[in-house]
């Protein structure tokens, strides 16, 4: 008889829960899928089962993971089996497919037609239950999206007999009148609610939200959500509430200004903890009272506390410093406190809070002053040796306080300790080579720096082979290292040092730190050749400039150049770095971690570090070239109290850790949304001094650790070659940090800013970390896949949020560029057009969380595109108007050229192109894109002046002689091109004149010149045109003896200036002229007898030498003789008024030009003068070529 099919019968949901979601997995509380398979053979042993659905799904019973197999039930020989499938989908009835497998290898098939299931049917044990508790006091949530309390009681549900396996992560509650609160993500918006466990117990929790009107009598409708996608739902009925009854009010907290004063005395080594203490005076204590507690805070992130012993001394920070207070004997008035520095105080502003026994507040700010941090530690011995190679430097640094290392190779076979203060310092060449024999116990560091005030200078390190490294402890592996500090470790000193990690062990693997400072204060590291993994930091006040990191050694892997921990006061400047030669991988240039103070990030240059697109090896998550880090919170919600000076805020409870001084305040809504304040002082774990007032209608706050008063400048950051290394991200909470100037090329994102997910409390993406008071401006995009990012994060893993500001910035004059090249580039691989700037991004939907002020921004490229280049605007506050998904032109940057054209307006001189004028008006053509022009005399940028007009100007500070004039362009940005300039050489003073003019009987005159670059002219009889000589200084002419026989002459110079009048005449009289003489002119020279050959002497008698004291020149009056061009008309309009035209033109000896103006304007005008010059010079070099 044959035997039968395989066959199989569906029997549904029928009360079974077998299995999770996979085969293996515990029961999830939900009904199984229950399918019975008959006809299976006695003979054979199942070894594996394969349901499949149609249209998708999979169970596996035995599969090749292993686990208990919970899913598949057959007895020994029994021909019967029960197949338990776990639900993920609502089924409707389609065909399952069981493929059973064979001890034997063979295998059949089971077609089963299926039914309905529904994946969230519980079995009965595991229904959830809810019971409504009302109004008991709690505060957890508020009317809207945004988390945190409101000061009106929540409603208050217990849940019980919740899923034991899997975590909630979505609960809403809806309500028939309409009312809708959601805890999780919150995708929808509904106002927030939230869920708080009992502890580790799954099973049981407290759901809150806030109450609504109407709300009593309803049925409420609560879906739950769990970890493994499962959901069920569940019913209450509402019962009594009130939206406003209120939390109870907290009792205000007074602090006294004014009556206490604080004056800081500085190191004065009167402590008796430490010489290097700084000494506090305290004066103005009310007597009568005793003192209970007392603390001191600066603004970065210290406190120091004092405790009565007597009595209650009230709260004070547990993680505070040390506080002396010594009272004085003599004057109840009067204290002095100590306390231990950690940074230069000058400039810095102190706050002392001191509270009496009747809980009385008083508080006073002071400024602080000078610190010299090397007191805190002391320093090293005055002993020194010169040590040579050979030498045992493991003994040495333990005898001496100085050791200079001669040149050449110092073998150490063992960590080099230093456990007191030293200094070691080198010749060129040495270097200490350590060695590690297979025997040796691992190692900590190579360096190990116990003691403060250490210094170590201008040697090398190497390593002769890998490293045993300790591992596993909360001290890293380094080159240099404090993992023992023995004194404070402030003012360490590491410079002009060659550090470099030991080889790879291995085929890849991490390089080891080559600095590892957590555990020291301040120091300077500077100028050193670095190549391997970290130098980390904690801490501050760090140097760390001039540093030339070159990437770390072959086979490893360094996850970046600088790291810092809750950092202060730390400069980072100068440094490059860029893989030189055979190097590994090195991730990141800078990470700055928990929180920082007035660190300055300036003039790096990081070329090659990051992801590349050619690497070989993945990133370990670190596309990020520059990242800050800092997303946790203590507390988000109403603000319980705000005193009446705004200096002390209340809030009703932290949802986080404790927040203490340097902790900031961000305002979330209210008159001064987007600002933020710095906690002063913790009063107690839930009341804060402010550093400032803030508004009492300032009602929702958050307070958070992280970043302040931070500065990026000048940096550039090239990740050309890379599509995914993001050149800078600086993420979570930051207060007042500035982007300015730096230049990002290449990589994904050139910068992003955001005001990230919170990491905590309650849970990941509960909140944002808020990013305050930023300015992004100068800085340059130049072609990066995206060039600028600045959003509140919106995704499917953060909740929902509303009506918050958490980001407020600047975003000024920043220009993207795209090269010709990248473009080509992207169109080649289809990419399309890059992104330019986002606000928020495409899940954003809240204006009020970004609030922006942008202006002057711009694009650089081809100018098909300028356009039509925006940025997107997704949801912002963008210059004081609410828009979403808008788009912003960029203004298109024009590449500005030199002014052409530039030159003289009139050029009065011989030549149009000698530059020679007695007119200093310029003018140059306009330029294309400019907006304005600017002229120096001498070139240097903070020198130009503005032009009024490109058509004619006269630059200030012009003087006689040569004269260089630039000018150049700007742009609407403030962008200046290039300079064009002129030489000209300006002479406003006329010639003098003619000397010793004799005039003879026969016609002839002859006269000396004022100067030998001198042109002349003359006239007879006191009127008429005047003739052109040309550089002749005698010429003969018949009509001198006719009418008054008088002849007038006078010199012009190479600018054009016409110098006075010389008169004679042939007949011994009197000369007069046609006008009154005024003040100032010149008169006629006196004529002496000329000097002539003697072998060409003229008859004596006939000589007739004229003097004319009293008879003005019609010449220039000597009132206009110097002045400026612009004056040229009003001079020859004068001129043109006292000389009468001739038709006739001048006869000359020899081969001299003769020139007769048509009119007295074209002939003693600008553009007359020019033409008789410019004859001249004609003239000679017709004589030149004569010659």
């Amino acid at each position: 008889m044959a035997a039968q099919p395989v066959t199989g019968v569906w029997l549904g949901q029928d009360g079974h829960d077998l299995v999770g979601w996979t085969q293996t997995a515990a029961p999830n509380g939900v009904q199984d899928m229950h399918i019975r398979i008959d006809n299976l053979p006695a003979d054979r042993t199942v070894t594996k089962v394969v349901t499949l659905g149609d249209g998708g799904g999979q169970w596996i019973d035995n599969g090749p993971w292993g686990g208990p197999d919970r899913g598949w039930v057959q007895q020994p020989g029994a021909t019967t089996a029960d197949l338990y499938l776990d639900p993920y989908m609502v089924e409707k009835g389609r065909m399952f497919f069981v493929n059973i497998y064979y001890d034997d290898g063979t295998s059949t098939v089971a077609y089963v037609p299926g039914g309905t299931a529904d994946p969230n049917l519980r079995m009965p044990s595991a229904t959830a239950n809810v019971q409504w508790l009302g109004q008991d006091g709690q505060d957890q949530t508020g009317p809207g999206a945004g988390v945190g309390p409101d000061g009106i009681q929540d409603i208050h549900l217990a849940l019980a007999n919740l899923s034991s396996q899997f975590a909630v992560t979505a609960l809403t509650v809806s309500a028939p009148a309409g009312g809708g609160w959601s805890f999780g993500n919150n995708p929808g918006g509904l106002a927030n609610a939230e869920l708080q466990t009992r502890g580790s117990d799954l099973t049981k929790a407290d759901l809150y939200f806030n109450p609504i009107p109407g709300m009593t009598g309803q049925v409420l409708t609560l879906n739950i959500v769990y970890a493994d996608g499962k959901s069920e739902v569940l019913t209450v009925v509402a019962g009594a509430s009130d939206p406003g009854l209120r939390m109870p009010t907290v009792a205000p907290i007074v602090v006294t200004w004014g009556t206490i004063g604080a004056s800081w005395v500085g190191q004065d080594g009167l402590n008796p903890i430490s010489p290097g203490d700084v000494h506090v005076t305290v004066t103005g204590l009310p007597t009568g009272r005793s003192v209970v507690s007392a603390t001191l805070s600066n603004e970065a992130r210290s406190n120091w506390a004092y405790q009565a012993n007597n009595g209650s001394s009230g709260w004070v920070d547990p993680f505070a410093g040390r506080l002396t207070f010594q009272r004085s004997t003599t004057d109840a008035s009067r204290a002095e406190l100590g306390f231990t520095p950690n940074r230069d105080e000058t400039g810095g502003l102190m706050t002392l809070r001191v509270v009496l026994d009747d809980g009385s507040i008083y508080a006073v700010q002071f400024a602080g002053g000078a610190v010299d941090l090397g007191k805190l530690a002391p320093v090293a011995a005055p002993t020194s040796i010169v040590a040579r190679p050979g030498d045992d430097l493991v003994s040495l640094v333990n005898q001496y306080g100085s050791i200079y290392l001669s040149a050449g190779i110092y073998q150490v076979n063992q960590p080099l300790v230093l456990n007191r203060p030293i200094i070691i310092t080198a010749a060129p060449g040495a270097t200490i080579l350590f060695a590690q024999a297979a025997s040796d116990p691992v190692w900590t560091t190579a360096i190990n720096i116990g003691c403060g005030n250490t210094t170590l200078d201008g040697f090398s390190v190497r390593f002769a082979g890998p490293i045993r490294w300790l591992t596993g402890t909360d001290t890293l592996a380094s080159v240099i290292g404090t993992p023992n500090p023995r004194t404070p470790l402030v003012n360490l000193r590491l410079t002009h040092l060659d550090l470099m990690s030991p080889p790879a062990a291995t085929p890849w693997e991490g390089a080891i730190n080559l600095v590892w400072m957590t555990r020291a204060q301040s120091g300077v590291i500077a100028d050193n050749v670095l190549k391997g993994g970290l130098t980390e930091l904690t801490g501050g006040p760090w140097l760390v400039t001039g540093n030339n990191y070159q990437g770390t050694v072959p086979n490893t892997s360094a996850d970046g150049v600088f790291v810092l921990h809750y950092s202060h006061d730390v400069l980072i400047a100068n440094n490059t770095a860029q893989p030189v030669g055979a190097s590994g991988k090195t991730w990141r240039f800078l990470v700055m971690t928990g929180s920082g103070y007035r660190d300055l990030v300036r003039n790096n240059n990081v070329v090659g570090i990051g992801p590349m697109d050619n690497d070989t090896v993945a990133h370990p998550n670190a596309p990020e070239i520059i990242l800050t880090e800092s997303y946790k919170l203590h507390y988000e919600g109403v603000v319980s109290s705000v005193s009446t000076d705004g200096r002390v805020v209340q809030i009703p409870y932290l949802q986080g850790s404790g927040a203490t001084t340097g902790d900031v305040i961000s305002i979330l809504s209210g008159p001064e949304a987007g600002q933020w304040r710095l906690i002063a002082q913790a009063l107690s774990p839930t009341s804060y001094l402010l550093n400032a007032p803030m508004s009492p209608g300032n009602s929702l706050i958050s307070i958070s650790t992280g970043f302040i008063l931070e500065t990026y400048q000048a940096n550039t950051v090239d990740a050309r070659g890379s599509s995914i290394a993001e050149d800078m991200i600086l993420a979570g909470n930051h207060f007042g940090t500035k982007v300015l100037d730096n230049h990002f090329l290449g990589g994904n994102h050139g910068l992003r800013i955001a005001a990230t997910a919170s990491e905590s409390p309650v849970r990941w993406g509960w909140s944002r970390a808020p990013f305050l008071g930023a300015t992004v401006q100068g800085n340059t995009f130049e072609d990066n896949r995206s060039a600028a990012v600045f959003e509140v994060e919106e995704g499917p893993y953060t909740k929902r949020t509303a009506d918050r500001t958490y980001m407020s910035l600047a975003f000024i004059d920043n220009a993207i560029v795209w090269s010709d090249a990248f473009l080509a580039a992207r169109a080649q691989a289809n990419l399309g057009l890059p992104t330019t700037f986002e606000g928020g991004n495409s899940q954003s939907t809240d204006p009020s969380g970004l609030v922006v002020t942008a202006s002057g921004n711009t694009f650089k490229g081809p100018a098909s595109l300028r356009s039509t280049v925006t940025w997107m605007a997704y949801a912002a506050t963008l210059n004081g108007q609410r828009v979403t998904n808008q788009s912003v032109a960029l203004l298109p940057t024009i590449t500005l050229t030199a002014p052409t054209g530039l030159g003289l307006v009139h050029d009065t001189g011989v030549s149009a192109t000698d530059g020679i004028t007695n007119d200093s008006h310029l003018r140059f053509d306009t330029v294309a894109g400019a907006v304005g022009y600017e002229y120096s005399l001498s070139g240097t940028p903070d020198s130009f002046q503005a032009v009024p007009s490109p058509a004619s100007f006269v630059p200030n500070g012009i003087g006689q002689g040569s004269n260089t004039v630039y000018v150049r362009a700007f742009d609407s940005s403030g962008n200046r091109g290039p300079t064009a300039f002129v030489v000209m050489i300006y002479d406003s003073i006329a010639p003098g004149a003619v000397t010793n003019l004799i005039a003879f009987q026969d016609g002839r005159v002859q006269f000396d010149a004022s100067g030998p670059d001198d042109l002349h002219e003359y006239r007879l009889g006191g009127s008429g045109t005047y003739l052109f000589l040309g550089s002749a200084t005698q010429f003969s002419t018949a009509d001198l003896l006719k009418g008054p026989r008088t002849v007038q002459v006078h010199a012009i110079d190479l600018a054009g200036n016409v110098g006075p009048d010389s008169i004679t005449t042939i007949v011994p009289r009197w000369v007069s002229v046609d006008r009154e003489p005024t003040a100032n002119e010149i008169p006629a020279p006196v004529a002496t007898q000329p000097s002539v050959p003697s072998q060409a002497k003229p008859d004596q008698s006939n000589v007739v030498v004229a003097t004319t004291p009293n008879v003005p020149p019609a010449g220039t009056p000597a009132a206009l003789q110097r002045m400026h061009g612009h004056r040229w008309i009003r001079l020859a309009q004068f001129r043109a008024q006292h000389r009468r035209i001739s038709p006739a033109a001048p006869k000359g000896a020899g081969t001299r030009s003769q020139l007769a103006p048509p009119s007295a304007e074209a002939n003693h005008g600008p553009a007359g003068l020019r033409q008789r010059l410019r004859s001249l010079l004609q003239w000679k070099q017709s004589q030149k070529n004569h010659r």
